[in-house]
């Protein structure tokens, strides 16, 4: 009698946690990651550092697009944001040899409440609430002309990383990271992935 009853409960406490997983898998959450189509030079946020008269980058940022949450499920989500990599697109037409630009990648990351949040993060979205993030792109450079910036540019491309194993050596990173992050790995990222946002930059 006693085994029927622990078969009993332990089937119950089963069906029971199947349930819940299955509830929250499939709540009512909204995610919206919108873009931008177009952004001009001038509403670009551009720092400046003159050197022999000539006026060089420090950075250049814009928001380009938002992403918003909503929670309209039964539990709370843990939502974690996407990891996005930006890469710069050259007009047509201009040789290597005057383009001058030696990185074309550049970050994003998102911005809530004045708060900077990195791709990748987790966010724990209560229910019956809903959370609003600018997404951030930054390009930096220190040894390129304003001017070059300006007139090679034709517009950015948005990537998003997929998710890949955790790399058990340091946590919080990915092995994608050394494929898709840094050193101006555009070539790269070009070749394995097609953009989810393309934004075109006019004068």
């Amino acid at each position: 009698m006693k085994n029927a009853i622990y078969i009993i409960v332990s089937v119950l406490l089963v069906l029971g946690s199947f349930t819940v997983l299955l509830l929250y898998y499939t709540q009512n959450f909204d995610e919206d990651l919108n873009f931008k189509k177009l952004l001009a030079i001038k509403d670009l946020e551009i720092q400046k550092n003159d050197r022999g008269g000539v006026n060089y980058l420090n950075f250049v940022k814009a928001e380009i697009g938002t992403l918003t949450l909503k929670n309209k499920g039964y539990f709370a989500e843990v939502y974690r944001t996407p990891r996005l990599v930006g890469c710069i697109n050259a007009k047509e037409g201009i040789p290597d040899d005057n383009l001058k630009i030696n990185n074309f990648q550049f970050e994003i990351y998102y911005l809530g409440d004045n708060n900077q949040v990195y791709p990748g993060t987790a966010i724990d979205v209560p229910v019956g609430e809903e959370k609003s993030y600018k997404i951030i792109g930054q390009y930096n450079s220190y040894d390129l002309p304003v001017y070059v910036f300006e007139d090679s540019v034709s517009g950015v491309s948005v990537y998003e990383i997929p998710p890949e194993e955790k790399n058990p050596l340091d946590d919080g990173s990915y092995y994608s990271d050394r494929i898709y992050y840094g050193n101006d790995n555009c070539n790269a990222i070009r070749d394995k992935l097609k953009p989810i946002a393309t934004i075109k930059v006019s004068a």
